[in-house]
């Protein structure tokens, strides 16, 4: 608890961003276009699972809503770094939850059985919707803080517990520590926005941690794939 509360402590400020380059007319131009890597991303996994015939699986929901919620990413985040406001800064965060929502309900699919996670997937993205909209009615985001963090501690603390115990394989425990080793580098990244906007004059580091985040995102396409591929093995 004392790690999560640290964690959720970390203060950025959601309206200052270090490198302010308008281009094209775009405002804060490469914070906006990376933002394009969630699109890439997000489509990918959707065309994947059309492609397998698993769209309107129920045993792929959380894949469908977790791609769906990086496909709209782009939008919220894109939005959100064009146009700096409450409303847009809201969009942003609940599809960034909502991603983790339904991350961790695919986890507790892949370790407890297909019954816990659909009771759950739900669950996960309605309180996840409670943290952001906790964050605009009580100016705090130490509760989306603590999403975020005990999100992504708990998937790799239960991945790595169920590769122990040989419920899980490789295939679902290499792709989410390489999200995890990813997204982390990413918020490390974030954190250091200033200093890379003042090294390079032009780019800081919310950029790069956009393209991070998208690239531990692919990562998990991995496991996606080889969860299609089983399916299909054992329809066939």
């Amino acid at each position: 608890m004392t790690l999560l509360h640290g964690l959720a402590a970390i203060d950025i400020d959601p309206y200052a961003f270090a490198c302010d380059e308008t281009l094209f007319s775009v405002p804060h131009f490469f914070n906006v276009v990376t933002n394009l890597s969630f699109l890439l991303v997000g489509v990918w996994g959707l065309l994947h699972l059309a492609r397998a015939g698993r769209l309107t699986d129920r045993r792929f929901v959380n894949w469908v809503g977790l791609w769906t919620s990086v496909v709209v990413l782009t939008f919220g985040s894109g939005a959100y770094h064009w146009y700096l406001t409450p409303a847009t800064l809201a969009f942003d965060r609940f599809c960034i939850t909502s991603i983790i929502a339904f991350l961790g309900a695919e986890i507790i699919a892949a370790v407890f059985g297909w019954g816990p996670s659909r009771r759950l997937s739900l669950l996960f993205v309605v309180l996840s919707a409670g943290t952001v909209v906790a964050w605009l009615l009580g100016t705090t985001s130490w509760f989306y803080g603590v999403l975020q963090a005990a999100g992504g501690l708990g998937a790799v603390g239960v991945t790595v517990w169920a590769f122990r115990r040989g419920r899980i394989g490789r295939e679902v425990l290499q792709p989410v520590l390489l999200f995890a080793a990813f997204y982390g580098v990413a918020k490390i990244f974030e954190v250091l926005d200033a200093p890379i906007c003042d090294l390079t004059g032009a780019i800081g580091g919310h950029p790069v941690k956009h393209l991070l985040s998208a690239a531990g995102l692919l990562c998990l396409g991995a496991w996606m794939k080889s969860a299609t591929q089983a399916s299909s093995r054992a329809a066939g």
